[in-house]
């Protein structure tokens, strides 16, 4: 058994947009409360807007998104603010696409998104279709963890974290694979799989500039992963602090 400690907790209210940094979170079946609970809606396409359409959609990642007791919150890049009644016409003039914003209903929604290929020399770029979950706007699993070590591995300061969009950044003194369960606060966590990174990481976003070379160099030397998701065997609240019981299966 090892043990390790939660450094910092994350989540982000609207699909493709920036998120917040929270000191205590709930987490249900579904992931973090209040995480990838609202997506834009294209009206023209009827799909889901994904920063991975960079020309579209790539400004999303500068408007930053919370919650509080009072709502959900958006802050534009010029410092403009609204809420969730305003949110559709100041996100159609700010993107140029008539939108508007969808709270997650247990539907699914499709998005169209880019992904990138470095063979031969050469970057080629391609279309890629995705399929959200049903419970919230997640791509794939519920819950998204980085650790403090793989950011070390691979140079990558916390500054840039935001890259990776994860819900949960631990420090520990174990090694996760699929099927290790962990217990952090009340909750219970299981790996899934690996996270595959994708073109996101390499996207211009807040402060930081477009950087391919990120994703070059973990395809290189990790096979393109960095990260892991997980499942929630249990529901309960997670504490930033609070440390990690981590059991190998």
């Amino acid at each position: 058994m090892a043990a390790g400690l939660v450094l910092g907790l994350y989540r982000y209210p609207v699909k493709s947009m920036g998120g917040e940094e929270v000191e205590q979170v709930y987490v249900g079946a579904d992931g973090f409360e209040g995480d990838r609970v609202y997506a834009v809606l294209d009206l023209e396409t009827g799909t889901a807007a994904s920063a991975k359409n960079m020309a579209r959609f790539g400004r999303l990642l500068d408007v930053k998104a919370s919650l509080s007791s009072d709502g959900l919150h958006l802050v534009f890049p010029d410092g403009r603010r609204c809420g969730l009644s305003e949110a559709a016409a100041i996100l159609s003039s700010y993107l140029g696409r008539r939108v508007m914003l969808v709270r997650n209903g247990g539907k699914a929604l499709r998005y169209i998104g880019l992904d990138v290929s470095y063979e031969a020399g050469s970057t080629t770029y391609f279309e890629k279709q995705g399929t959200t979950r049903a419970g919230s706007f997640h791509d794939s699993a519920p819950v998204h963890i980085m650790t403090a070590e793989t950011l070390k591995a691979n140079g990558i300061g916390i500054d840039e974290l935001c890259r990776f969009r994860p819900n949960l950044l631990i420090d520990f003194d174990g090694e996760l694979s699929p099927g290790t369960v962990f217990e952090v606060g009340g909750v219970a966590l299981r790996v899934t799989k690996p996270t595959k990174r994708c073109i996101m990481v390499t996207l211009p976003q807040q402060t930081l500039a477009f950087n391919p070379e990120i994703l070059k160099n973990l395809r290189q030397r990790h096979g393109g992963v960095a990260g892991f998701y997980a499942e929630v065997v249990r529901e309960g609240w997670i504490t930033v602090g609070d440390r990690l019981k981590i059991y190998s299966t």
